[in-house]
């Protein structure tokens, strides 16, 4: 053979291996079948995709090809080359239906116990996400998750995720810290237990809706690259520990429908680029604290119904220019609403002041909300004083002005020619509405002067009113 068939010949050789080198390994292959027999053992998987997986699989199968460089040796009469080891690998799986359009795999899976299911995905070497929907909802028995979750997974998962399954109970594993996470997801469950050691590596945590109970651990600060935390509606207890406002990315806080006590920590304000941050439903006290006016990319912050007490701090400056949603109701917050509140939260859409002990006038500067805001809540309090607001922005809010609760409250004009929410209010009188007095010139000091004392009588009549 001469040298250049002898070249035609190793390329076709070389071509043929680094095909082979394409396809996803036996052992992969019949895990992925195992898996998809254990999740929905009434579909014959193996003759619906009898091909290989990474080329013909259900939808949610991902694999990745991972090259690995081939070696040759020239000489002047040879040329040897030496094929790539197999290098395509399954690296994400998903399960659960989710719509037409991501139609992954549907579950049917009605064991008791989730072992032997979690137990095979440590035959993908290279997975980086599982995913799990809808999957674990029997209505007569609940499926136990693995004690030992963690170390069952392979140890290149980045991503866990696990959302509306309402039957998957148990208590989570202790320690996660061993992989290097990414995303751990795990909503709308029955699965209690504390908090786990996390790893550094975790961007997003989210565990709400489940049963989880104990205090948030100090040790969540070494989760430096943390930008959403959601521990919502869960039974966590405890303060809100001051290593939380170590976590400088975060840009999602939800802690709301908890039983977490004491005080926010003035700290807070360290969490510069934090947007959303919700301690609603808790039974946090100690008041607003001044420290929020720092968080400079707030957008949204709720705390209502809690036990905060304390008068609404003047801190609107500095972060007003980015607010779009503040709830405070049912704090038990006392004193005047700031009017600096109207002055600087220009881009508001949602207020809500509600069920509180909030007294005096509603400012006027409010007024320079209209423009922006969709709802407004005031009701419950004790406020007095003409309302600000005009006759097309109540209008325009219609059942989402809410003032109702305020005795002291009265409208500028006649009652029938109010809408919305000002139907029910009685008509400002005329200590409500001050008058200017216009004071003329006087031809005698003596006039003048009983002229003023006639006026400083009048102001001091409407002041004791």
């Amino acid at each position: 053979m001469n040298q250049k068939a002898s070249h035609l010949v190793l390329s076709l050789l070389f071509l043929f291996s680094s095909t082979a080198a394409l396809s996803l390994p036996p052992a992969e292959q019949n895990a992925a079948y195992s898996v998809l027999e254990t999740i929905n053992p009434y579909v014959n998987w193996r003759d619906l995709y009898p091909d290989d997986l990474c080329i013909s699989a259900p939808h949610g199968f991902l694999c990745d090809f991972f090259p690995i460089p081939s070696s040759c040796n020239s000489t002047s009469s040879n040329l040897t080359c030496t094929a790539s080891s197999t290098s395509n690998h399954i690296t994400e799986l998903n399960f659960g239906y989710l719509s037409d359009y991501t139609s992954n795999p549907t579950c049917n899976f009605t064991s008791s116990n989730s072992t032997s299911l979690f137990a095979l995905f440590s035959s993908f070497p290279f997975l980086r996400k599982l995913f799990f929907f809808n999957c674990f909802t029997s209505r007569s028995s609940y499926t136990a998750l693995p004690p030992n979750l963690f170390s069952l997974l392979p140890s290149t998962l980045e991503d866990l995720v696990l959302i509306n399954n309402p039957s998957l109970s148990g208590e989570i594993e202790m320690d996660a810290s061993s992989l290097p996470l990414k995303r751990l997801v795990i909503s709308g469950t029955a699965i209690s237990g504390e908090i786990p050691l996390l790893p550094s590596t975790l961007q997003q945590l989210v565990l709400s809706r489940n049963s989880i109970y104990g205090q948030i651990p100090p040790s969540i600060s070494r989760c430096t690259n943390l930008n959403i935390l959601d521990l919502s509606y869960n039974r966590l207890t405890g303060s809100m520990p001051d290593q939380l406002t170590q976590l400088g990315n975060l840009i999602k806080l939800d802690l709301s429908f908890n039983r977490i006590n004491g005080r926010i920590p003035d700290t807070v304000s360290g969490l510069k680029k934090l947007e959303l941050l919700d301690l609603s439903f808790n039974q946090l006290t100690g008041g607003i604290p001044t420290g929020m006016g720092e968080m400079v990319g707030l957008k949204e912050v709720y705390l209502s119904w809690n036990r905060i007490g304390g008068q609404i701090p003047e801190i609107w400056e500095k972060m007003g220019g980015n607010l779009v949603g503040i709830g405070f109701s049912g704090l038990g917050l006392n004193g005047n609403i700031p009017a600096s509140m109207g002055t600087y939260l220009k881009k508001l859409c949602f207020l809500a002041l509600d069920n509180n002990l909030l007294e005096g006038p509603v400012p006027v500067q409010l007024r320079e909300l209209e423009s922006t805001a969709n709802e407004v809540n005031l009701e419950k309090n004790q406020l007095h004083g003409p309302v600000p607001f005009s006759a097309d922005f109540v209008v325009r809010l219609g059942s989402k002005l809410k003032l109702g609760g305020n005795r002291g409250l009265c409208q500028v004009g006649p009652t029938g020619s109010k809408k919305g929410s000002l139907e029910m209010l009685p008509e400002c009188n005329a200590t409500e509405v001050p008058r200017p007095v216009v004071i003329s010139n006087f031809s005698s000091g003596e006039e003048n002067g009983k002229e003023v004392l006639w006026v400083l009588v009048l102001l001091l009549g409407l002041l004791v009113v």
